[in-house]
């Protein structure tokens, strides 16, 4: 009873206990207790997001920045492009030099049938001669005469195909080029001779 009245003392809300009614029991609130945690997490993570993002914008690069780099890249495309250029353009002329360079070579190889043919036809035309030697008794100077001009003959023309080669695997336009070609149309003039000789001379063996 002493506590009740201490209570009601205290708080004139405390009601005294009626007879036969039970009393209900004192229910006590607990004081609220300060809420510092959530708002110091709060301002931590709105400091951390506004420092990553201050982070963020200073490691971003600045526009004139982008912009210089947009200028190196075209400048350097454009010298790439040039250099492109020049090369399809030496390839080009590569190409037509070596196009110009094969048909040299058709030629020459054309010459130089040739040259095999008219050798091959002196070959028989001297194994022709060679025969008929073999059986003639008269006329003798002419026969050794159509004899020996067909031999130095023979060796005229082996001497020509030799300069022939020469003259193919000469650089096209150059001095060597020229000299081998006069000394081929001067050995031609001499074998034209010699050619005219031994038939002269086999037609005066024969005839005899």
């Amino acid at each position: 009873m002493n506590d009740l009245l201490t209570q009601r003392s205290v708080d004139p809300t405390v009601e005294f206990p009626v007879a036969g009614v039970p009393t209900a029991p004192a229910t006590t609130t607990a004081a609220p207790r300060p809420r510092r945690w959530p708002l110091v997490s709060a301002v931590g993570v709105v400091a951390l997001l506004c420092g990553v993002g201050v982070g963020v914008l200073v490691t971003l690069p600045q526009r004139s920045d982008l912009a210089d780099q947009r200028d190196a890249a075209r400048v350097a495309a454009a010298e790439v492009a040039d250099d492109l250029d020049v090369a399809t353009a030496s390839l080009d002329e590569v190409r037509q030099e070596l196009a110009g360079v094969q048909d040299e070579l058709a030629t020459r190889g054309a010459d130089l049938e040739a040259v095999e043919a008219e050798l091959t036809t002196t070959l028989d035309e001297f194994a022709v001669v060679s025969s008929e030697l073999d059986g003639m008794a008269t006329n003798r100077d002419e026969c050794l005469l159509a004899a020996t001009t067909g031999v130095d003959l023979v060796t005229q023309w082996e001497n020509f195909y030799d300069d022939e080669w020469a003259w193919m695997i000469s650089e096209s336009g150059s001095a060597a080029e020229a000299e081998i070609a006069l000394h081929m149309d001067e050995q031609w003039a001499r074998m034209t001779e010699q050619h005219d000789v031994m038939h002269e001379a086999f037609d005066d063996c024969t005839s005899g």
